[in-house]
């Protein structure tokens, strides 16, 4: 379709290529006119043919001539007009135009987007008049800015990223220039990456207004509630501009953060606006050490180093007693480190210590586990397998600023974080503070590998679980007491002691830091606790406590703790039977009170006794006090402890195997083994108690191990190849028996 009026024609074709990005590739014939006449029209894109064209010219705000055709049929423009327009875009109706006549109102001459909320499409357009098409010809340039948005070194937990820009305008009048229309028809776009995509190109239409702007940017990470920056822009958006957004993680894993930057290039230059946002919380990078763990490819992958506040006990215990609200002034800084492997073939670990040392020794002994010390205070060694991967690294002698080396195998039953089931609270790689979860019966909490969730939990229901391989700690929790602790017991599996739960189970997480009891387990049958490691710093910060408890398995645990590691009891609050419990293959450290425990609380006489108890293959790697007066003293790093709660007289213990332990290097003053009966309790009864295959290595001495009964009843009671450095228990000189009614064999 041609127009023709009575001025003198010019004839406008199509003789360039373009290529698709930041701009395009000019054909270089210049101004002028071709060969035949023809003035040339430079820089629409290839397969512009059949595209819809347009030419209106405007002379005194009146359109004096206007023709519409296809961009290869041509066009023609009137050498009378002060100002014209030539548009072209795609004739597939994306685009409406206005009038293609002269001599209409102002109002008519205009186009606009079809589609307002759709994909934008491609649209180019001129501003001149005949003489500055002959001087310098008719170089066409793309209307709608062109938008990108990139993500640089995303993370594993990135989800997505949405920005939304406002006040896009997709109506726009023709009048000698192309402006905003009295009616703009304004609407906002957002632009989204997510899963795998790292890049999106598309057009936008300019903006409307003048000034600033705010660009919010929000993003979403695994496990996380969405966050949003609002980046304020100085300049809108024009047309031909060249916008570009990327969202930059580069400092996401060590500082948390994200760093976002729009750079907008046009005829003008290059401007650019940048800001970043803390995504997550990220520790402090620990003081003592870095870890690194070599991978089957031979490359070394740093891992994770994280503070463990211990206690000193016997250097100021009467001192930590009032040591209360988080002041931790009396506190010492251990270390422990979190990595997987499958362990299908040995784990090499290097270990670079930020001071300086003398020695470095790795502990359990037996595991026979030597680290080779390098230059610049580093040192490697050889984890050897699976059952052997949980270490203490002592240097110096040094047992209160160690290395705890705490891995795991990857967690086979790890949920897909993007599908997590609805019986789950999942908690993804980072910082989290929600304080308080509570779980109901049939409810998991999954505290994934690389999280670190500062909450108590609350378990109300039945069959209720704690997994993963990340950390659940206290810390930010009331550290609150006078004599005793008085704050949260940091896991209660039922906190009223009403009615029995059935069923709970924790498995792989490491919890730290509780400002009372870790595990408080009353009146909880089948219970099981796998893997979990347990560190903490506070009097009455116990590890495990099962009360009133019939069946638990505890296994292939790491527990260093202030106070009692495990503690089996029937106590005031809760009088039934703790029975049917296994404890095998943990490594215990006590820093203060008891390592594994049979009491202290031990029922009253017919109302709750503990019995059928087996520990086994147990390590005990402290055990740091023994009072002046054994006599009076229940506490040891193996101990039986009879002592009434809720009458005067404990309730019968009996049926306790204690088999294939090894007392490892505790501290000088440290008893090895305690059984003792409280005194003036109206003759209690133990019995059928053994205690088989326990090794006592000792290279720098400790206390003697003992059995007090107090004026009670101890029947069957058997040390089966019970050493003391080799030497049989009964003739170490390390032994004590008192009482009258002990019935004891060798």
């Amino acid at each position: 379709m041609q127009f023709r009026t009575r001025h003198r024609f010019v004839l406008l074709t199509v003789l360039t290529a373009f290529t698709l990005g930041y701009g395009c590739e000019e054909p270089q014939p210049g101004p002028g006119k071709a060969d035949d006449g023809r003035i040339i029209l430079n820089g629409l894109p290839e397969g512009s043919d059949s595209w819809y064209a347009s030419i209106h010219t405007f002379s005194s705000g009146e359109c004096v001539d206007a023709s519409a055709s296809t961009v290869s049929e041509g066009l023609t423009v009137s050498e009378s007009g002060t100002g014209a327009v030539v548009l072209a875009f795609n004739s597939d109706g994306s685009v409406v135009p206005g009038a293609s006549v002269s001599g209409l109102p102002a109002s008519s001459y205009f186009f606009y987007l079809k589609d307002r909320e759709g994909i934008v499409p491609d649209i180019w357009y001129w501003e001149g008049n005949a003489e500055s098409a002959k001087v310098s010809g008719v170089k066409m340039k793309r209307f709608p800015p062109v938008f990108t948005m990139d993500i640089v070194a995303e993370p594993e937990d990135f989800v997505s990223v949405t920005a939304t820009i406002d006040n896009i305008v997709t109506r726009f009048s023709i009048n000698g220039v192309i402006s905003v229309s009295a009616n703009p028809n304004i609407v906002s776009r957002s632009f989204t990456l997510s899963g795998s995509e790292q890049h999106l190109t598309s057009f936008i239409m300019p903006m409307a207004g003048e000034g600033s702007w705010m660009l919010p940017i929000s993003i979403l990470m695994d496990g996380m509630e969405p966050q949003t920056l609002n980046l304020a822009v100085s300049e809108r958006i024009k047309s031909g501009d060249e916008v570009s957004l990327s969202l930059d993680f580069t400092d996401y894993q060590e500082k948390g953060k994200a760093v976002c930057r729009l750079a907008v290039k046009n005829e003008e230059g290059n401007k650019t606006w940048v800001k970043s946002i803390t995504l997550k919380e990220v520790l402090p990078e620990n003081r003592y050490y870095e870890v690194s763990v070599q991978q089957p490819d031979g490359s070394w992958k740093p891992a994770e180093v994280y503070d463990a506040l211990v206690s000193d006990a016997p250097s100021h215990h009467g001192q930590i007693w009032n040591d209360w609200n988080n002041s931790k002034k009396l506190r010492d800084t251990s270390s422990f480190t979190l990595f997987t492997s499958d362990f299908s073939s040995p784990v090499k670990v290097r270990v670079k210590s930020k001071r300086a040392f003398s020695t470095a020794r790795i502990r359990p002994t037996e595991y026979g586990i030597v680290p080779e010390v390098l230059a610049d205070n580093t040192m490697e060694f050889t984890i050897p397998d699976y059952e052997k991967r949980k270490l203490s690294l002592e240097l110096d002698g040094d047992r209160f600023h160690n290395l705890m080396i705490l891995p795991d195998k990857p967690d086979p039953e790890r949920p897909d974080p993007k599908n997590i089931p609805s019986n789950m609270k999942y908690y993804g790689p980072g910082i989290w503070n929600p304080e308080w979860i509570t779980l109901k019966a049939g409810e998991t909490l999954y505290i994934d590998e690389g999280a670190v969730v500062y909450a108590k939990v609350n378990i109300t229901g039945d069959g209720a679980s704690i997994k993963g391989r990340g950390i659940l700690s206290g810390a930010r929790l009331a550290h609150t007491g006078d004599r005793y602790a008085s704050g949260y017991q940091l896991i209660e599996t039922n906190a009223n002691k009403i009615g029995t739960r059935e069923g709970f189970t924790a498995s792989g997480v490491t919890v730290v830091d509780s400002p009372s009891w870790t595990f408080s387990i009353y009146r909880t049958n089948n219970v099981k606790i796998d893997g979990v490691n347990i560190i903490c710093w506070i009097l009455n910060g116990d590890g495990i406590d099962l009360c009133s408890v019939d069946g638990a398995e505890i296994k292939d645990c790491f527990i260093r703790v202030y106070d009692d590691c495990i503690t089996l009891k029937v106590n005031h609050l809760s009088l039934d039977d703790t029975k049917n419990i296994r404890i095998e293959n943990n490594l215990i450290w006590a820093d203060f009170a008891g390592g594994i425990v049979v009491g202290p609380e031990s029922g009253s006489t017919g109302t709750g006794r503990i019995h059928d108890v087996t520990v086994k293959n147990c390590i005990v790697l402290d055990y740091p006090t023994m009072n002046t007066d054994p006599s009076n003293d229940d506490r040891g790093g193996l101990c039986i402890s009879q002592y009434p709660s809720g009458g005067t007289t404990s309730g019968l213990l009996s049926g306790i195997l204690f088999e294939d332990i090894v007392i490892d290097n505790i501290r000088p003053n440290g008893r090895p083994i305690s059984v003792w009966q409280k005194p003036s309790q109206g003759v209690c009864t133990m019995e059928d108690v053994v205690f088989r295959n326990i090794r006592i290595i000792s290279e720098s001495g400790c206390g003697s191990s003992s059995v007090y009964s107090n004026g009670n009843i101890i029947k069957g009671l058997k040390f089966q190849n019970v050493t003391y450095n080799s030497v049989p228990i009964q003739d170490s000189g390390k032994w004590i028996v008192k009482g009258s009614d002990i019935d004891i064999s060798y």
